[in-house]
């Protein structure tokens, strides 16, 4: 049985499948492994490590407590939401830096410029992005700030609530 946690979790990984897919066109089209823009690979060095912090603060944002006063059945299916839209916009965000890698790439003649984006994507989508139980449990303690209770973790397992 598919669960939603699983069906996220295949997403993500096939995304990134995408960005090692991305690599080896970035090495086709610019098989240069000099640079020859200093410039270029600034702005692909600053958007690597930018776009993730941004996503960092994406996410939260969008992790806002929920209203006090829901019932747990009110409260879950917006907790989820909410998850599921926190976990696309992070990850849609980190896949950012990577595509601006590979249109600098292509720029430069190098692929070289893809490569910081291609890992801190990769590094920000398994590490901070894909759904685990402590990355789940640390947004739910988020959205029941106000002490509304979910079965966030529960229904992502496919559990009966």
């Amino acid at each position: 049985m598919q669960t939603p946690l699983s069906v996220m979790r295949l997403l993500i990984l096939a995304v990134n499948g995408g960005l090692v897919l991305m690599l080896a066109v970035a090495y086709l089209i610019a098989p240069d492994t000099a640079v020859h823009n200093q410039t270029l690979f600034t702005i692909a060095v600053a958007t690597a490590l930018l776009l993730p912090l941004a996503a960092v603060f994406m996410m939260r944002s969008i992790l806002t407590p929920l209203a006090a006063g829901l019932t747990t059945e009110e409260a879950t299916p917006a907790a989820l939401g909410k998850w599921r839209a926190s976990v696309l916009a992070g990850m849609a965000v980190s896949e950012a830096a990577a595509l601006v890698g590979l249109t600098l790439a292509v720029q430069d003649g190098s692929f070289l410029l893809y490569l910081p984006g291609f890992i801190t994507a990769l590094i920000f989508s398994f590490g901070w992005v894909l759904p685990k139980q402590s990355t789940v449990m640390a947004a739910q303690e988020r959205l029941e700030a106000n002490g509304t209770r979910t079965q966030l973790w529960e229904t992502l397992n496919g559990r009966p609530v």
